[in-house]
C-alpha cells in the first residue's frame, strides 16, 4: 500500500486502473477506479505535475517512467503541490518608474517622471527621492551632468520585473525580485 497524505489521496486508485503500456480515456479511468470525473480531473492533474502520468492526447493517459516505478515501489517520489503563478506587477509611480528605467539606457529624473505619467503634486521630488535610495543601495550609476545640470543616471542592477521597495524607517531597499533586503550605505 501506498504511503498517503491530502495530496496523494486516490493516487493508489490510478495506479491500479493504469498498466505501464495502456493508454486509458477518462471514461475507461472512471469505470475502473470508481472516482468521479471531478476527483480524476484533480487527481490526474496532480500526476501530470508530478510526472508520474502523461497525456497522450487529449483526455487519454499514460504511466510514465517515475510513475511505473512509483507503481512498483509505493514511494512517490516528490510531493505534488500546485504551481502558482507569479503575481503581476503592482501598478504605482515607484513600478512605473521602475519599468521606465529598465528600458532606458541612461535618464534623468524629469525623463522618468514624464514617461511615468502619474498624477502626484510634486513628482519629480518622489522620483528624486526613489533614485537617490536606489543609488545609495547600489542599483544606479550616476552619470555627467545633462545639458542644464540636471543629474543622469544609468541602472546598474536590473534585478528584474518588480520594483525594489524602499523602507521608511532605515532607508533600506528590499529587492523583490531577489527577495534580498540590502543596506543603503549613507552618502554626504
Amino acid at each position: 500500500m501506498m504511503q498517503r497524505d491530502s495530496s496523494t489521496l486516490h493516487f493508489d486508485r490510478i495506479f491500479d486502473a493504469l498498466d505501464g503500456t495502456a493508454c486509458l480515456t477518462l471514461d475507461a479511468l472512471e469505470e475502473k477506479s470508481g472516482l468521479t470525473r471531478t476527483q480524476l480531473a484533480r487527481v490526474t492533474a496532480k500526476m501530470v505535475t508530478a510526472a508520474l502520468i502523461e497525456r497522450r492526447k487529449m483526455g487519454c493517459y499514460q504511466l510514465t517512467a517515475v510513475g511505473q516505478r512509483a507503481k512498483r515501489t509505493g514511494n512517490i517520489p516528490m510531493p505534488v503541490k500546485p504551481i502558482r503563478p507569479a503575481a503581476p506587477p503592482s501598478d504605482s509611480f515607484r513600478q512605473r518608474l521602475w519599468s521606465v528605467m529598465r528600458m532606458s539606457g541612461t535618464f534623468m529624473a524629469a525623463e522618468l517622471v514624464m514617461a511615468a505619467n502619474w498624477p502626484l503634486k510634486q513628482p519629480e521630488v518622489e522620483a528624486g527621492k526613489y533614485l537617490l535610495a536606489l543609488k545609495r543601495a547600489g542599483y544606479l550609476i550616476e552619470l555627467p551632468r545633462g545639458p542644464r545640470g540636471q543629474m543622469r543616471y544609468r541602472l546598474s542592477r536590473n534585478s528584474g520585473l518588480l520594483a525594489p521597495v524602499v523602507s521608511s524607517v532605515d532607508g533600506s531597499v528590499y529587492d523583490p525580485n531577489t527577495r534580498e533586503a540590502v543596506p543603503c550605505a549613507k552618502q554626504a
